[in-house]
């Protein structure tokens, strides 16, 4: 017997249902509640459920398998959030209960303070009609509820995640002064803004004087909205913080400007010395800017070069000793590193690591290119101070091969492959060892930070984050690698592990079993997605995952490695690695990333679904808007990761950035007119009543798929079904090119319509023919004979045409799973 659990219903505040243990008789079950995938609350079962709620979600199976959360109150919000109920894991896992889209009420949103101004957005679960539009005003209350502001918002006609969005900006200027400085309490139709109160910020205004003429720190600031409040400053010196002061002289000037009297004004001007350290006769760069939010101040960012008193004097440079001895222990790692002329990096990367990695016992092992430099003499000092290996090649080599060379000679357990242009800042190796200490882990990387900008005084890099993860993202007609930073528009997790699909070979651990039993990095890159495709492969072939631990960091001089001591033929070879990884996964990685994004799982891609659906009138008073309303709303609880957005014909129709689903129910929709379209969209027609929208219209053959529910079936989950990531999807491309037999032409179109009928997207392509809209195709199925030359991103099929069978969408499918089943089984 296997768990069970069923679906929540939540009702009067409550998260009800029941759930049934794997083992009869346990007794009560421990049940746990995520919020938007965390874990907020634990209940146990015997609650007896309400007659409706039992009827909602299901009779339980026993009296006293019924549980009942209390909803926290961080999810009454007014915003859409995910909640699910799970069983804690034994032998077999956990087991997870289905996603609801819960919100608490009709009207959410948040508020924050941005300059002189509070900003923010509230989103409506839907548009306000005529009569419910006067509701719609944000509240703005001080500490005592009195009213300090009202002012109406304006949803706007399209959905996103949470709803149609009303954004607002409310200037500080129009609040009392009196209310102004106290907490300020953000509301719409009694709903509380996530981000409310807000206590307004400092706004700073100063000026800091010309450091080089007058030798010192000084200038003034001060609080334009409280001209009597402290403020703290910071000053910095090559991005580094040194100094945090407050104003802490007069400046009657300043009062007199202002036409205050000196004592309205408080201490604004500050006066200090300068720091010792920038009297070295380097170039510095110095700001002082706002403690509070980083705020500089006018002419608060100054470059500074001040002669050095007197003549320094070198001390003598201690003679260099013979390397000593020493028996080292049993490696537990052994770090691959590959190097060509890179004696700095490689320097300052054998420093950093001596100096953090203190707890687990490595060996390093340096696979030379042939080095001109002095890293070989570099490496026979190390020596005596690591247990260190040293293969000297007489050839610059590729990625794939020196790094397979140097994981023969590992003794360690695990193998470490890293980049001679690291440097360790942290005991690192505990934490990426943790992970592989699950067996179901196969990969372990680091969040990497990247060099971009140097001192040439002190040594002090600024940086940011290169790397949290790999994953893919569209890319012309297919999807490519790309190292995931915080900066990108959907959330990864900087600071905590997660699993990505491959991690960059610039720090890349796995076990040494694991890394020979899938037959090493693939010799046919040459410096470009070898790494990538090792975590697929490694992944897929022993069914692990991939981990990018982002809670440990490492720097990254990015580039060195790959670009120092090129031949320009050796850069033609790293470009054909895209061909090679194409080859490699092309048509799988059409497959996966389809899945993942309309799954949601986050996996291969973190874009949401979006889907736009075409809308006919602007007045939004038509039954389209009530149909596409209504699809929309159960969109929202049968994908609720994907985003919604309705077309009007006011608002841009034909623009369809960003969508991926485009669905058409407005026969004077014409699809071959869109603008910014992905290559990848699917374009869905949704025949509706006596609308005109059929096989008459001249684009109806460019539709990739028809929007038909049977009788009793909901539209929404019509087309979930039709989007089902369990399905494989089939874009078909019939080619007729120049060794087609005659009749290819009309043989492909009467193909065309065959696998049309069976609901699968399918385009005729002629050679020569170019694309007014290049479409990512999944199949490409020529007329006659293969040619020599064929795509590697596509199943590449064959049909004869004339009397021959005609192929179908199973044959197809069947030949997708072979395709796509063989991708990782060759070494």
């Amino acid at each position: 017997m296997s768990s069970r659990l069923s679906p929540l219903v939540v009702a009067d505040g409550l998260a009800w249902g029941w759930a049934l243990a794997a083992a009869p008789g346990a007794g009560p079950v421990a049940v746990h509640l995520y919020a938007d995938g965390r874990r907020v609350a634990t209940e146990h079962t015997g609650v007896a459920l309400p007659a409706a709620i039992a009827r909602a979600c299901g009779k339980p199976p026993a009296g006293a398998a019924g549980f009942a959360f209390a909803l926290p109150a961080r999810l009454q919000d007014g915003l859409p959030h995910d909640i699910h109920v799970a069983l804690p894991g034994g032998d077999r896992g956990s087991l997870h209960g289905p996603v609801l889209a819960y919100r608490s009420g009709p009207v959410g949103g948040n508020v924050r303070q941005q300059g002189r101004q509070f900003v923010g957005t509230v989103w409506f679960a839907q548009l306000p009609g005529r009569s419910a539009r006067r509701a719609a005003v944000l509240k703005v209350t001080d500490a005592q509820g009195k009213v300090v502001h009202t002012q109406p918002l304006q949803p706007a006609a399209i959905a996103d995640a949470p709803g149609y969005p009303a954004p607002f900006a409310v200037p500080a200027d129009v609040l009392p002064d009196a209310v102004r400085r106290g907490p300020l309490h953000f509301a719409c139709n009694g709903q509380a803004l996530q981000g409310s109160p807000c206590v307004q910020a400092q706004a700073l205004v100063g000026m800091l004087d010309d450091v080089a003429a007058t030798r010192r720190i000084s200038g003034w600031a001060l609080d334009r909205t409280d001209l009597l409040n402290p403020l703290e400053l910071v000053l910095r010196v090559d991005g580094q913080a040194v100094a945090w002061f407050r104003p802490n002289v007069r400046r009657p000037d300043i009062s007199n400007y202002l036409g205050l009297p000196d004592e309205g004004l408080g201490l604004a001007g500050f006066d200090m010395p300068l720091p010792a350290a920038l009297a070295d006769g380097q170039r510095h760069v110095i700001d002082v800017v706002s403690a509070a939010d980083g705020q500089p101040l006018s002419n608060g960012r100054q470059p500074v070069q001040l002669p050095r008193a007197g003549l320094a004097l070198q001390a003598a440079q201690p003679a260099v000793l013979p390397p000593v001895r020493r028996r080292w222990p049993q490696p537990v790692v052994s770090v691959v590193i590959l190097n060509r002329n890179g004696h700095d990096v490689l320097q300052a990367f054998l420093h950093s690591w001596a100096r953090h990695n203190t707890t687990v016992s490595a060996e390093v092992i340096v696979v030379d290119h042939a080095s001109t430099d002095a890293s070989l003499a570099l490496l026979r000092q190390w020596r005596g101070r690591l247990d260190l290996q040293v293969l000297a090649l007489d050839h610059n080599g590729s990625f794939s091969a020196s790094s397979n060379l140097g994981a023969s000679r590992a003794r360690g357990q695990y193998v470490l492959f890293m980049n001679n242009d690291i440097i360790w800042l942290q005991d690192a190796l505990p934490r990426l060892l943790e992970s592989l200490h699950n067996p179901q882990v196969g990969v372990v990387g680091i969040k990497l930070l990247k060099v971009v900008g140097e001192s040439r005084a002190g040594g002090q890099f600024a940086s940011e984050v290169q790397h949290l993860g790999v994953r893919f993202r569209l890319n012309h007609l297919g999807y490519w690698p790309y190292e995931v930073e915080p900066s990108a528009p959907h959330d990864e997790a900087e600071h905590a592990p997660q699993c990505v699909p491959a991690v960059t070979g610039a720090v890349l651990l796995c076990r040494k079993s694991d890394f020979d039993a899938v037959g090493g990095f693939d010799p046919a890159y040459f410096y470009g997605y070898e790494d990538v495709e090792l975590c697929l492969r490694l992944a897929y072939r022993l069914g692990k995952t991939v981990v990018c631990r982002n809670d440990s960091v490492a720097l990254h001089h990015h580039g060195h490695t790959r670009l120092s001591g090129r031949e320009m033929s050796i850069y033609d070879r790293v470009m054909r690695n895209s061909a090679v990884l194409e080859s490699h996964i092309g048509v799988w990685i059409k497959q996966a990333y389809w899945r993942s994004l309309v799954s949601g799982d986050g996996y291969i891609t973190r874009e949401p679904l979006t889907i736009g659906i075409v809308v006919d009138s602007p007045a939004r008073n038509t039954p389209l808007w009530g149909d596409a309303l209504a699809l929309a709303a159960q969109l929202r609880t049968a994908l609720p990761h994907a985003q919604v957005r309705l077309l009007p014909p006011d608002r841009d129709w034909k623009n369809a950035e960003g969508l991926h689903v485009l669905l058409v129910a407005d026969p004077r929709y014409d699809i071959r007119a869109l603008h910014h379209a992905r290559s990848d969209v699917l374009t869905i027609a949704w025949p509706r009543g006596k609308a005109a929208l059929g096989p008459q219209l001249a684009w109806w053959d460019e539709f990739g798929a028809v929007l038909e529910p049977a009788r009793g079936v909901a539209a929404g989950d019509a087309l979930v079904q039709l989007l089902g990531p369990q399905r494989w999807r089939l874009r078909v491309r019939l080619q007729v090119n120049e060794q087609s037999p005659p009749g290819a032409l009309a043989d492909a179109q009467r193909l065309q319509k065959h696998l049309r009928a069976q609901g699968l997207s399918c385009w005729v392509k002629v050679a020569g023919h170019d694309d007014e809209r290049p479409t990512m195709v999944d199949v490409c199925v020529t007329i006659g004979p293969l040619a020599a030359q064929t795509e590697n991103g596509m199943l590449q099929l064959a049909w004869a045409g004339g009397a021959a069978p005609l192929p179908g969408a199973a044959w197809l499918a069947e030949q997708m799973e072979k395709r796509v089943g063989s991708t990782f089984r060759s070494s």
